[in-house]
């Protein structure tokens, strides 16, 4: 067990008390949101929004990974992906008046959409734009429902207002992967961007409250595109050329304070809304993360916890969000602990719940994941488990078209080889779509070094992703002599983390 989780963790609760990580292996269609449990006890007063999906928009939907977001009322981030596997509607239980939804895709703009509880709405694509109808029949002010497209076709001629033109050119220019990237001349046109943005944003406050005097706009859906739009003007003034900078400290102060905006029609609690959750996204980001460096670790907690100009409740998304990113970091012990550890935090239960359900360790070597063979045999996993008793499994899931996967294969071969005199079984699934390219891929990286190799057809790779966790490759799996999880996000094979794990389970 790392030894710093040990004594940073577990030393502070009391000796003794356990958990159990409960296993659901249903499909679960809701990503990062996955359990409604808000106040149990007051679901008689609550309402519900529904929203359907167009069953003619949802192939497209899911080409261009769209995906919606919401916060619950326990202000649990619920991410909900548009796949061709999701689910056609979602219900979504609240105490709110208003719950604001955020839509975002491939092209990066993120369209927010202020619904009211009790409605009925119908998410579709048109002219390639995000856009809901209303389905319960109420008097809709005209700019209530899609504001975000409408007030572009009046402002800006049906084009993106220059805040998303200045977000879009920063990403360029700081993507090392990209033509742009560094680039003089774009980075003055960056400035230039930038003041057209702040010229916008201040038009579109004013064209607001145009709309609310002739009644085209409701109060409440003014008051919470004004709010954006004020959070969007102090966002810009952290935003330098090669950086966001949250170290204007009072800054940070008046955007992270997390007191509760007044309107004239009362308070409004900052952290029920998408614009402030992905703010603290930024903060997390780009100002605490690089304190301790690239990698996610525990001594991240007590920095969030020491700093002193947010109010309790924004530490504790921004705990959450730590929380969310270094789970799928641990080992399934060291995992355990920090929920301990967690979960005796006040208030927390709730947050657990959410952070066991999302993060739970399942093996995939049971009878509901079905291989294939270079001989194209098939049969279930749970055989592999019982192929390799005694060993350890080192497990590589892999795919042709994955670079990042073809750079670790040298990797993996010399970590096969300078254990092939041990008790450990190193084994290769892949999720390529075409067993052909698989069988070539395999002779082409592998060579005869492969020493347990198979193939995850399209339906298996279904119960990969929603069954079994796994969203993105490469990944590693790490079992003991009896076929138990020990890391379901192991250390990659180039790491000296693998070597000690593999050496300390050995000895076992």
């Amino acid at each position: 067990m790392n030894n710093f989780i040990t004594s940073h963790f577990y030393g502070r609760i009391r000796k003794g008390i356990s958990i159990t990580i409960t296993v659901f292996v249903t499909i679960l269609w809701l990503n990062g949101c996955r359990n409604n449990r808000q106040i149990e006890s007051d679901k008689s007063n609550k309402k519900t929004i529904v929203i359907l999906f167009d069953p003619a928009s949802m192939e497209t939907f899911s080409r261009q990974s769209a995906s919606i977001k919401y916060l619950d009322d326990n202000l649990i981030p619920c991410n909900y992906a548009l796949n061709l596997s999701a689910a056609t509607k979602v219900t979504i239980q609240t105490q709110r008046d208003y719950l604001d939804v955020a839509y975002k895709d491939k092209s990066q703009v993120t369209v927010r959409f202020l619904m009211k509880n009790g409605d009925s709405l119908l998410l579709s694509l048109k002219q390639k734009k995000p856009v809901f109808t209303l389905l319960n029949h109420r008097a809709l002010p005209t700019y209530d429902l899609n504001y975000h497209h409408l007030k572009n076709d009046a402002l800006y001629n049906g084009k993106l207002p220059g805040i998303e033109d200045y977000y879009y050119l920063h990403r360029e220019i700081n993507s090392p992967y990209s033509l742009l990237a560094g680039d003089k001349e774009m980075i003055e046109a960056l400035e230039k961007l930038k003041e057209k943005a702040y010229l916008n944003l201040k038009q579109e406050n004013i064209f607001i409250d145009s709309l609310v005097v002739k009644g085209l706009i409701s109060k409440a859906q003014g008051d919470y595109f004004q709010l954006e739009n004020s959070f969007n003007l102090e966002i810009l003034g952290l935003y330098q050329h090669d950086v966001i900078n949250f170290s204007d400290i009072m800054a940070a102060k008046r955007l992270l304070s997390g007191k509760t905006y007044q309107t004239d029609d009362g308070g409004i609690n900052l952290l029920h809304y998408t614009f402030y959750d992905d703010l603290l996204d930024l903060y997390y980001r780009y100002f605490l993360l690089p304190k301790i460096g690239k990698k996610v670790n525990t001594a991240l907690y007590d920095t969030i916890r020491a700093i002193d100009y947010v109010e309790e409740n924004v530490k504790k998304s921004l705990l959450l969000k730590y929380s969310d990113n270094l789970l799928p970091t641990l080992s399934v012990e060291d995992k355990e602990n920090y929920l301990h550890f967690f979960s005796n935090e006040p208030g927390n239960q709730t947050w657990t719940d959410y952070l066991v359900d999302k993060h739970r360790a399942v093996n995939i070597f049971s009878d509901e994941l079905e291989l294939t063979d270079e001989n194209n045999h098939s049969f279930t996993a749970e055989l592999l488990r019982f192929d390799n008793k005694g060993k350890l499994m080192y497990v590589d899931i892999w795919a042709a078209w994955c670079l990042p996967c073809i750079k670790e294969i040298p990797n993996s071969v010399a970590l096969a080889n300078e254990y092939r005199h041990e008790a450990v079984a190193f084994v290769y699934l892949s999720l390529d779509q075409d067993v052909n390219h698989w069988i070539s891929a395999e002779k082409e990286y592998f060579h005869e070094e492969r020493q347990q190799s198979y193939f995850i057809d399209s339906l298996n790779q279904v119960s990969i992703r929603e069954v079994f966790g796994i969203k993105s490759i490469p990944r590693y799996l790490l079992y003991d002599k009896q076929g138990q999880l020990i890391h379901n996000n192991a250390p990659r094979p180039g790491s000296m983390e693998i070597r000690k794990l593999m050496d300390q389970y050995l000895k076992e």
